[in-house]
């Protein structure tokens, strides 16, 4: 082979050699987002284009604001929480802003709907797969690019939450906070080596030397950039300054200890402080201490950061002037941070509670009733978290602890150790804290797990010399082979097996991050909301038109004045459900919630829920100043006992009550056996659950139960039943088997509970403890066609209306009882009939609307006279629409109502009679735009026995029909 051959030869192995690194790197990127792309045709529906959970959908809308007003981005919205409006802080941010220009890219500036919802869709999926790059940047430098591509290839492979968070349709702003989280500590870490190699020092400032600085100057400012993108992305972000922070003072304190100076490390600490709190102080949205908004507290936090480094090395040099112990700087670092946080407690005290507050909530294993009702903010249990983290990592957790003990060995014995190692252990340690914290935050950790396991694997590749051989381009031996290939087995081979494990009757079922991504591929609860929701916006009358038809200049996108509570004109009306569905009231149905994820109003709405009777439902529905709550939502989860949300309001509300006191689990003896005996509570099966009074008389159960009526522990039969149970070591079992009795009467039943200690009249659905007297003012104005996916009989969703309700009048005799009664159908909902098939209970249409009656009591008083007031109408639907202002109800009555007292027979004449009449009671009535009525209750004899004799006996009439159930 000729000389100019070989060099030919020679030139291209070269060129390998220093690109080898780019395609692997870009398929590792292209194979990330094709595995989160997995099922993305499940939110793409005939009507539009679905996202998941919660915060995607007010994301949406902060992408449409944006778009409508590029570049500026929502800021404070009166189309949720009424009646207040909200700052949305956290929303509207440089994420929007992205995504927003993307669909104004993609769209030729002006984007279609459709088009700005499939950008949107997709965008996790680019946050996601991009994080890989700074992520490869940040393990490369620690070690080299064999190190980097493990880690991609590790992070690839991953099904945590990393790998959750950027799935398709999960167009939150946390995967873009992974991503700039990612570019951040990538370019501090760089920043840090350019100041390891540069060696900058505070007299270079002094004396305008910048030549000399360019590159510390440089390379900070682009770490205070990149900090500032950071939490542009997302405010409560600032938390990394804090760990900057803790980091400088273990550097600051590790390189004195070793007779280096730290000067060059502070220095750029100080640059990228400056640089961040000028950036911030631009971009301020609210002139306080707020963690979740653009506020004083991030510029603040900049000053604080840079003073610090400046204190640092201040210090240091202070020490070195008096020829102090280098190995007592670290106490005296610690003594100076105690006093100054002693004297911060004592100054501001207000101040203090509220950093340590929010520190605790990130970092402290702590959480409050509160957000222990969030999957995502609730902690891990410490006995899970090796189960957890193996599940999200896979062995490369633990591969990560050993790059942290080298990392550690490495900064025990070098001369001048790397401070960028220092800051990737230091980012470790606060992830890890993180995490378990909040499981969320797994998404965070998976940066520096992912940096550790490459640095770990390039520290094994050293060992044995592949490093040497792949940059010679020669072959490896044996053994080097087997240690790569045992590196890359350990890290990936659990990961592409699937680290996530499911008992089926077939075995063991494995999933990989594949598998996650398709099985995850779906828009989830929003799908049996949307029925409703586009109901909703069709069906009730527009913002401001409620009362009058007309609507009021409230523009969906548009741009309002922050203020700390606006003024809703009349007609402006709110719409309540529980805070996890606030934002797709605001996005789907165009109306105002109360309450939203930002858990806005959440206590507020948690106590109308649970409101113990209707005066005090109304009362806080009535926000004053003509502001009023027309809409209340109650889902299947919130209405019925025993679903994952039923217990959640408890946890905000300021009633004296606990989920304990709502709801009882019953379970079967025989399991409860087990439980005691194999100490695995797993092995408990609930019987049955029962309610207590407490829980009836809430207006949620009361509204979704019962539809506001008449609620009664009576059975149609005029019998009783009871509920009886046993403890066993404490645990409420069924008594020998059998969990129900039935008594002929109440006091029967009574008297059996008073006596046994544990037992319950009623307590399933529908059958209180002790009667619940109808509501009044609230009605059912629709129940979903979608069907509760635990229980196919009863609505996912039902819709009430809170009205004036109609007066009416009866004259009858006195001191009697008088029951009102209609037949209403739900018109939009078919009635469920369960089937059998292939020894499946299944449930089909009918093809007839579900029915239910409506029941309301009185009493007349001495002069046979008392007052319904009734909150369903019978007639006049057509009158007072959409367009009148109204609600076009889609539950109507089959019939008019029904006035009845009981029978009763005459003790000397034997006759059985009872009072009744029907009436019509109009939607005008019922809305307050028509005066009541008055009904007079005419006798009807049911029996008379032959030859019986009485005066003044009107004409003989059937007996009232039963109404269906």
């Amino acid at each position: 082979m000729s000389d100019s051959a070989e060099s030919r030869e020679q030139s291209v192995f070269d060129r390998l050699r220093e690109v080898y690194h780019i395609p692997l790197l870009a398929l590792a990127v292209l194979f990330a987002a094709w595995v989160r792309t997995r099922g993305w045709r499940q939110y793409v529906t005939d009507d539009g284009v679905l996202f998941a959970s919660n915060d995607p959908w007010y994301h949406y809308r902060a992408v449409q604001y944006t778009v409508e007003h590029w570049p500026f981005t929502i800021g404070f919205d009166p189309w949720t929480g009424y009646p207040e409006g909200v700052a949305v802080g956290q929303f509207g941010t440089l994420f929007d802003q992205l995504i927003a220009t993307a669909a104004l890219v993609i769209g030729l500036g002006s984007p279609s709907e459709q088009t700005v919802q499939m950008v949107h869709l997709f965008a996790p999926v680019v946050f996601g797969a991009l994080a890989l790059l700074p992520i490869y940047v940040l393990a490369r430098g620690l070690s080299d690019r064999t190190g980097g591509l493990v880690s991609v290839l590790f992070l690839s492979l991953a099904s945590g939450a990393f790998l959750q968070r950027g799935l398709v349709g999960s167009s939150d702003h946390h995967i873009a906070e992974v991503l700039f989280f990612a570019v951040a500590a990538a370019t501090i870490a760089a920043t840090l080596r350019v100041a390891m190699e540069e060696k900058p020092i505070f007299e270079l400032l002094a004396q305008r030397e910048f030549d000399a600085m360019r590159r510390p100057l440089v390379w900070g400012g682009l770490s205070g950039l990149a900090l500032a993108v950071y939490v542009w992305t997302w405010p409560p972000a600032v938390f990394f300054v804090g760990l900057l922070g803790i980091f400088f003072a273990l550097a600051a304190a590790l390189y004195q200890v070793r007779g280096v100076s730290p000067d060059h490390v502070l220095f750029v600490g100080v640059i990228m402080g400056v640089v961040f709190a000028l950036l911030t102080l631009v971009t301020i949205d609210v002139f306080t201490i707020d963690a979740v908004k653009l506020s004083l507290l991030q510029p603040l936090l900049g000053v604080g950061l840079a003073a610090g480094c400046g204190f640092l090395a201040a210090f240091a040099r202070l020490w070195d002037d008096r020829e102090l112990d280098a190995r007592l700087y670290p106490l005296g670092v610690l003594g100076v941070g105690v006093v100054g946080l002693g004297a911060f407690a004592l100054v501001l005290p207000e101040t203090f509670d509220y950093f340590v507050g929010q520190v605790s909530r990130i970092f402290g294993y702590t959480a409050t009733q509160e957000s222990r009702t969030v999957q995502e903010a609730q902690p891990i249990p410490l006995a899970e978290v090796g189960s957890r983290f193996y599940q999200s990592f896979g062995l490369g957790f633990y591969v990560a602890l050993v790059g942290a003990v080298v990392a550690l060995y490495r900064l025990a014995t070098d001369d001048e150790p790397r401070s960028d190692l220092l800051l990737v252990l230091v980012l470790f340690g606060g992830m890890f804290l993180a995490a378990i914290t909040q499981q969320r935050f797994g998404y965070y950790l998976a940066v520096p797990v992912a940096a550790l396991t490459g640095y770990a694997a390039a520290f094994t590749f050293g060992i044995v010399d592949v490093r040497e051989r792949i940059a010679a381009m020669e072959q490896p031996t044996a053994y080097q082979v087997m240690a790569v290939l045992t590196v890359l087995l350990v890290v990936a081979a659990p990961l592409a097996v699937g680290t996530i494990s499911q008992q089926t009757q077939a075995g063991t079922q494995r999933y990989n991050a594949v598998d996650v991504a398709q099985g995850s591929a779906n828009p989830g609860e929003v799908t049996r909301w949307t029925g409703t929701l586009d109901w909703m916006n069709e069906n009730t009358p527009a913002i401001g038109a409620y009362g009058d038809g007309t609507p009021s200049d409230l523009e969906y996108l548009g741009t309002y004045d922050r203020t700390d509570d606006y003024q809703y004109a009349d007609g402006e009306y709110g719409t309540l459900a529980w805070w996890d569905y606030g934002h797709w009231i605001t996005v789907l149905g165009e109306r105002i919630p109360n309450a939203n994820p930002f858990q806005q109003n959440a206590g507020y709405a948690a106590d109308v829920l649970l409101a113990p009777d209707e005066e005090t439902a109304t009362g806080m529905l009535d926000n004053g100043n003509g502001e009023q709550t027309r809409y209340v939502m109650v889902d299947y989860q919130l209405g019925m006992p025993g679903t994952r949300k039923y217990s959640a309001p408890t946890a905000f509300t300021d009633y004296d009550v606990n989920a304990t006191e709502l709801q009882q689990y019953i379970y079967t003896s025989s399991s409860i056996d087990q439980v005691i005996e194999q100490q695995d509570n797993s092995l408990a099966r609930t019987l049955t659950l029962l309610s207590s009074q407490r829980a009836y008389e809430s207006l949620r159960v009361r509204l979704y139960q019962g539809h506001g009526s008449r609620m009664s522990p009576v059975n149609d039969d005029g019998s009783v039943t009871v509920y009886d149970w046993d403890l066993n070591r404490g645990i409420p079992v069924a008594s020998q088997g059998n969990l129900t009795r039935r008594f002929a009467n109440m006091s029967a039943a009574q008297e059996f509970v008073d006596e046994d200690g544990t037992a319950q009249i009623g307590g399933v659905p529908g059958t209180p403890t002790e009667t619940v007297e109808a509501l009044e003012q609230f009605r059912l104005v629709h129940a979903s066609s979608e069907s509760s996916a635990r229980d196919p009989r009863r609505a996912a969703v039902k819709t009430f209306e809170r009205v004036p309700g109609a007066e009416v009048t009866v004259e009858g005799p006195a001191d009697t009882t008088v029951t009102a009664q209609v037949q209403m159908n739900m018109t939009a909902r078919e009635r469920q009939r369960p089937t059998v098939v292939d020894g499946q209970l299944q449930y089909t249409g009918t093809g007839q609307p579900e029915t239910f009656v409506y029941e309301q009591q009185v009493t007349t008083d001495a002069d046979g006279e008392a007052t319904f007031r009734l909150p369903y109408s019978t007639t006049g639907y057509e009158e007072y629409g959409v367009d009148a202002g109204y609600t076009n109800v889609s539950v109507r009555a089959a019939g008019p109502y029904q006035f009845t007292t009981p029978v009763e027979t005459d003790e000397q004449t034997l006759v059985t009679d009872r009072y009744n009449a029907t009436a019509d009671v109009t939607e005008g009535q019922v809305l307050g735009e028509e005066d009541g009525a008055t009904i007079t209750l005419e006798r009807t004899v049911i029996d008379r026995p032959e030859g019986a004799q009485e005066s003044n006996t009107t004409e003989m009439m059937a007996p009232t029909p039963e109404l269906a159930p």
